[in-house]
């Protein structure tokens, strides 16, 4: 996601669907679930961070924020 715009992103979450999907299909969901999981959480960080304007704070230290 470095780098990524907030469609590229939008996209990434969009393939990440599809990988689901395909590994429903292929019974290893459960052995993805935890990476699935993780790029989720990523991808809408990434959109809120970007969205958010605020460019003083490093993505880094935004995904610390409860």
């Amino acid at each position: 996601m470095n780098g990524a715009t907030v469609d590229e992103a939008k996209e990434g979450l969009h393939a990440l669907e599809e990988y689901t999907e395909i590994s429903k299909q292929l019974g290893n969901l459960e052995e993805n679930q935890e990476a699935i999981t993780q790029m989720r959480t990523y991808y809408h960080q990434w959109i809120n961070y970007l969205n958010m304007n605020d460019s003083s704070t490093p993505f880094s230290e935004y995904t610390k924020k409860p």
